[in-house]
């Protein structure tokens, strides 16, 4: 896939899954759990069991198609460090437009919410886990050439700063740009068996949250969700075949403008909603 595919992959399932935790109920799954009690009644039977066993497969299936944007996003950042003019330009602009969203994303959150009744932390949104990750491949590349022993440590810094300032994801994606960046030009079966043993790795806080939740955390199918869902994009990002494809300066742009855009739009309609 060219670089250009990624990233409309990433956008389009970013774009699922802030629309889908506002309005899943209405959109999603109030209508396939009718369906499913519409097919048993109607086809009595195995065809009416596949089918309302589908409707439920569904149900759950349908979030992991949110989960996938993430990954990307962070090997996309990872991809652009290597091709940007000027990497400080280029944090200058992810960082602003995190600044630009970090009011709509706010609104978001309290729409869902009002919306769904749960009380949500708010945290940093994930253009500024974009950009410490970014800072840390440049931190990396700067000390590695005038300090070899204090590489790692320097690429270190920005990944505990996501952490400490919680911002979305943390430093346990903000550490997925760098892991991103110096397997780049692993060959694909190489890359594929450092990234599967790697990424469970990088998602333990996940994989401790999936083992309380039968016990303390919670439901066992949000902890699956949120384990396992990022693994199918970082799978995607796996087959990018180094091409830049039809991007332009205008989708470019157009893609960081959209991010504050959306969470407004959806904010609005989110309040709209639950009034």
């Amino acid at each position: 896939m060219s670089f250009f595919a990624l990233k409309t992959v990433a956008v389009l399932s970013m774009l699922f899954d802030h629309v889908y935790h506002l309005f899943h109920l209405e959109l999603f799954d109030q209508p396939l759990e009718a369906f499913g009690r519409w097919a048993a009644e109607s086809f009595p039977g195995p065809v009416g069991d596949a089918l309302s066993w589908f409707a439920g497969f569904l149900i759950l299936a349908l979030p992991y198609l949110g989960r996938i944007a993430a990954p990307i996003f962070l090997f996309c950042i990872a991809n652009g460090y290597r091709h940007t003019r000027s990497v400080k330009r280029y944090a200058q602009r992810i960082f602003l437009f995190g600044a630009l969203a970090q009011i709509p994303y706010f609104l978001y959150l309290k729409a869902w919410e009002a919306r769904l009744g749960e009380e949500l932390y708010i945290p940093l949104n994930f253009m500024f886990t974009l950009g410490l990750g970014l800072l840390s491949i440049a931190l990396y590349e700067r000390e590695k050439e005038q300090n070899p022993s204090l590489a790692l440590l320097a690429a270190f810094l920005p990944i505990a700063a996501a952490e400490f300032f919680r911002t979305e994801g943390g430093g346990m994606y903000a550490m997925l740009v760098p892991a991103f960046y110096l397997t780049m030009e692993l060959p694909l079966q190489k890359r594929a068996v450092i990234w599967m043993l790697f990424f469970p790795v990088a998602q333990l806080g996940y994989w401790i949250w999936l083992f309380q939740g039968p016990i303390t955390g919670p439901p066992l199918a949000e902890t699956f969700l949120y384990a396992v869902g990022p693994c199918l994009g970082v799978a995607v990002a796996l087959f990018y075949n180094g091409e830049k494809g039809h991007a332009t300066k205008t989708a470019q742009y157009g893609v960081y403008a959209l991010y504050p855009v959306h969470f407004l739009v959806l904010a609005l309609l989110g309040f709209w909603m639950a009034s």
